[in-house]
């Protein structure tokens, strides 16, 4: 796309969205790689990736601009290809979620004991295997069984990480892919969202989440804080299953926290990432342009 976009950029203005795969170098992602070989090519791959970014970056071109999907990623970019851009040439536009078909209908009491997990299981950066382990951390509790896990996804690593669960009749694994209408539906019956990650730029499927009203556990990693806080989520540290198994044994233990923190994020939702908000955002960019 550059070879053809780059004959032009002292006439036309451009806006780039960047949003991770397409920038970050191997080391963003070493989770990734299983063996050797694999690792050897990223590096290859990277350095080409990142040596084409340093190139067109510094200096950067008058008439170009970035867009960036959280503070965290703008940073971690600038990091990675060892300087600062200039600042009235990037801006932050968060990924909008649609907050009316990813509505809000206070939840009872009950949906704090149903955990749903709609998530890839193609990469390791999706950190399923911490949820399996926060779930055999809480098979240990007394109340385990008044709880009701649901894993819906699809990936190379499906069976292999979901297979200790297998055994609990109280955890039903589904194999395939949803439309967000389909996940939406799914929102309304559920009270909490387990969605840690290893790495994650914003997030969406969590955003949309909290604009249902589902209580999100996930991890203090990347940009996940600047979308959640105690309040309407929790945070447990990087790999840390058993922090997410204890956060969600408090929301089970205390139905008003529950209800607060359900409230909070379909708030935070709206006033954060609703797409009436971003929309404008991005409509901006090319007005001031």
């Amino acid at each position: 796309m550059w070879e053809v976009l780059g004959d032009f950029i002292d006439e036309i203005k451009v806006t780039v969205w960047v949003h991770g795969a397409e920038v970050q170098p191997w080391w963003r992602r070493e989770y990734n790689y299983t063996n050797e070989k694999d690792l050897e090519l990223a590096k290859v791959q990277s350095a080409k990736r990142l040596g084409f970014w340093q190139e067109l970056l510094n200096p950067m071109p008058e008439h170009l601009s970035l867009v960036f999907v959280s503070q965290y990623f703008a940073e971690e970019v600038m990091e990675d290809v060892g300087f600062r851009l200039p600042g009235n040439q990037y801006r932050i536009i968060h990924n909008p979620v649609d907050t009316d078909l990813f509505s809000f209908i206070e939840k009872s009491p009950e949906q704090r004991k149903k955990i749903l997990s709609i998530r890839p299981y193609a990469s390791r950066k999706y950190a399923n295997d911490l949820s399996v382990k926060a779930v055999l951390e809480l098979s240990k509790e007394p109340f385990f069984n008044e709880l009701d896990f649901r894993f819906i996804g699809d990936g190379i690593l499906f069976d292999e990480t979901l297979s200790p669960l297998r055994e609990f009749p109280n955890v039903t694994i589904e194999r395939g892919f949803l439309a967000q209408p389909d996940i939406a539906k799914l929102h309304k019956e559920y009270g909490v969202f387990l969605c840690p990650t290893r790495m994650d730029a914003q997030g969406v499927s969590k955003d949309e989440a909290m604009s249902s009203g589902l209580v999100v556990i996930s991890n203090s990693v990347t940009a996940i804080p600047e979308f959640v806080d105690d309040s309407c989520g929790v945070l447990a540290k990087e790999d840390d299953y058993i922090g997410m198994a204890e956060g969600m044994k408090r929301v089970f233990l205390d139905t008003e926290r529950f209800n607060g923190m359900s409230k909070a994020a379909a708030k935070r939702a709206r006033v954060q990432v609703s797409k009436t908000k971003i929309v404008k955002e991005e409509i901006d960019v090319f007005s001031e342009r």
